[in-house]
C-alpha cells in the first residue's frame, strides 16, 4: 500500500516538473525536453518495480 502512495506522489511530481519545463521547452529543445521527461517517468517506474520485488541494496 505503501510503495502505491509513492508511485502516484512519485508520478504527480514528474507531471508538475513536467508542466514546469513546458515553458522552458524553446530553450532547451524538443529533444532534450523528450530526454528529460523519459528519465523522469522512465525512473519513477523503474524505482515502483525494484520496491514491488523487494529490491535489497547493498
Amino acid at each position: 500500500m505503501i510503495i502505491r502512495i509513492l508511485l502516484i506522489v512519485g508520478l504527480i511530481t514528474d507531471v508538475v516538473i513536467t508542466v514546469f519545463m513546458l515553458t522552458f521547452i524553446d530553450e532547451i529543445g524538443i529533444l532534450m525536453f523528450i530526454v528529460v521527461v523519459a528519465f523522469l517517468f522512465g525512473g519513477t517506474i523503474f524505482s515502483y518495480r525494484m520496491l514491488r520485488k523487494g529490491f535489497k541494496g547493498s
